[in-house]
């Protein structure tokens, strides 16, 4: 579990903060905007993975 969190983290910081905002203008980690960017994007993308998994648990549930 431990090394699936850690590689989710490590797309969200490649692809998000090294990626995404620097295409945006917004600096390396969004830093440019708030020094809080860094910790924004990625406590959304752990909640929003939460969220997620909790919802689609019931699909891949077995059916008894």
């Amino acid at each position: 579990m431990v090394a699936w969190n850690n590689f989710w983290s490590d797309v969200t910081v490649t692809a998000v903060w090294f990626g995404m905002l620097p295409a945006l203008g917004s600096g390396v980690a969004g830093l440019n905007i708030a020094p809080e960017v860094p910790a924004m994007t990625m406590s959304r993308h752990i909640v929003f993975g939460a969220v997620i998994g909790i919802l689609s648990k019931s699909l891949f549930e077995e059916r008894k």
